[in-house]
């Protein structure tokens, strides 16, 4: 019996078929490359015919383009997930875009090591590169973001935002998709939420205890709410001084230094992003990425070993004369061409038992002294909750948000301000332990003016508290520039030479 077709397979059977290998083809090359067995070959014209020349063990992909910005200059990297021709994966990873298009390169084997195989040859390596750039981009271009390594203002397409760990603080709330990330330890912890004013019935409370931490003592509260409203303000006027938490162990210096810091995320006394056993450039580094933020360096204790000590105090120098001159030590690379140098760009709190040494030094520090019997308990407890639920970075949120909104103006008047202060400051000689004793005052009540505005404007405060506090708190650093005389003296070569005669005379032990 005759086989007989259906109409179905009739008609499929005078269909014109597609030619395999150009579908095939199709599928697989990309330029001059395809990807046989698994692998990139390179495909290349033969009096014999198309040959197929073999580059590796592997095929891989650019997944997108990373762009770090570490405030110096844009370095590339290129995140790179890739199989070996066996179906092994290979771990994704993030190469730098140097490395990767270096004629000499060998970025396969430093990151996935002997599981990646490249076959000898004097071109292989380039033609590799161009293999994978061109597979990667055969859909489109590759995708491209922008990581910031630092926190504060930045002016995104005419928007001030204020970078931060979980994102950007904007006039309209947190940008998520701006990506931050100012490294690992405790660094990271350099975190934002959301604006939310709901708990801001709580907020009084919150400023009053943070006032009144040393009430016997009621110009370091003055003043360390001074600096949390001042440290945002960096972008607007440089910040060339900071503050000294001064006194013997126990006296709660790393306590009251993390209530300060807690404003600008999830920090406490046992994570403080710095210490003096830091190196002097990771001190820069890490002072130089937390821009218009609280940043502390913790435990100044010199050791009893003279060439330690020594060497703990040379770090002070350079970091605090950093701060001060807000430049960063210069340098040249092998090709002597100018090499960035970071420097300190926070509002930084310093903690110690000793002080460090030079009249010069002391100048660049506004220095709080402090004993076991000033802090109140009562109200580190209080602040420290806060801290534990978030209310302090969430004031800090809606301090970020308001100035958002006036950062062009702030910029432009902030600084006038200042001057305006400090040429008064010189006037009445209250502050005359420094030259730059003056100018350190009228940053710290300028700053808080500008916070005390913000806390009227949001209903945290009413005018006639906020303006209570501002005199407050104006009376109480005025009182603790008048002691900063005493430290001064101190550090007074000639002063300590006489006092040392005196000393000597008086005991007998010396006579003219």
């Amino acid at each position: 019996m005759a086989d007989k077709k259906s109409p179905i397979m009739s008609i499929v059977d005078n269909c014109t078929k597609p030619n395999e290998k150009n579908a095939k083809d199709k599928l697989k090359r990309f330029g001059a490359y395809s990807i046989v067995n698994g692998a990139f070959c390179q495909n290349k014209s033969t009096k014999e015919g198309e040959i197929e020349i073999p580059l590796c063990n592997f095929t891989c992909k650019v997944l997108e383009e990373i762009i770090h910005d570490d405030g110096f200059e844009d370095k590339s990297f290129l995140r790179i997930s890739g199989t070996r021709q066996d179906g092994l994966p290979l771990p994704e990873v993030e190469v730098q875009a140097a490395k990767f298009y270096s004629t000499a390169g060998s970025w396969f084997n430093d990151v996935w090591g002997t599981k990646a195989f490249v076959y000898p040859g004097s071109q292989k390596k380039d033609n590799l590169r161009a293999a994978i750039q061109l597979y990667s981009s055969s859909n489109g271009d590759i995708p491209s973001r922008r990581v910031y390594g630092y926190s504060g203002w930045l002016k995104l397409a005419d928007q001030w935002i204020y970078l931060t760990g979980s994102g950007g603080i904007s006039a309209e709330g947190l940008l998520d998709h701006v990506q931050v990330e100012l490294g690992a330890g405790h660094m990271s912890r350099y975190r934002l939420p959301a604006p939310d004013q709901n708990a801001i019935d709580a907020w009084p409370q919150i400023i009053s205890d943070l006032f009144n931490i040393c009430p016997s003592k009621p110009h370091i509260g003055a003043a360390l709410l001074a600096a949390v409203a001042r440290a945002p303000l960096g972008e607007c006027h440089p910040t060339d001084f900071a503050l000294y938490l001064h006194g013997l162990t126990g006296a709660k210096k790393s306590a009251i230094a993390a209530i300060a810091l807690a404003f600008f995320g999830d920090f406490t006394a046992r994570s403080f992003p710095a210490n003096w056993s830091d190196t002097e450039n990771d001190l820069e580094a890490k002072g130089f990425a937390v821009k218009d933020s609280i940043y502390v360096v913790d435990d100044f204790k010199p050791s009893v070993n003279v060439a330690e000590a020594a060497k703990l105090h040379g770090k002070a120098e350079r970091f605090i004369r950093n701060t001060g001159n807000q430049a960063g030590r210069g340098r040249r690379g092998a090709d002597m061409q100018a090499r960035p140098a970071p420097y300190n760009r926070s509002m930084t709190i310093i903690t110690g038992e000793d002080l460090p040494k030079g009249q010069s030094l002391l100048g660049r520090l506004l220095i709080l002294e402090l004993t076991r019997e000033d802090v109140d308990v009562a109200a580190l407890t209080r602040l420290q909750k806060a801290a534990d639920t978030g209310k302090l970075s969430v004031i800090m949120v809606v301090y970020l948000q308001w100035m958002s909104k006036q950062m062009s103006e702030l910029k432009q008047n902030f600084g006038q301000s200042v001057t305006l202060l400090r040429n008064s400051t010189i006037q009445k000689g209250f502050a005359s332990s420094h030259p730059r004793a003056p100018e350190i005052y009228a940053n710290m009540v300028a700053g808080a003016e500008i916070f005390l505005d913000c806390l009227t404007d949001v209903n945290a405060l009413t005018l006639d508290q906020s303006n209570v506090m501002l005199g407050e708190i104006d009376d109480n650093l005025q009182n603790v520039f008048v002691e900063q005389s005493a430290y001064q003296s101190e550090q007074d070569e000639v002063e300590r030479f006489f006092d040392l005669l005196r000393a000597l005379f008086s005991s007998g032990n010396a006579y003219i």
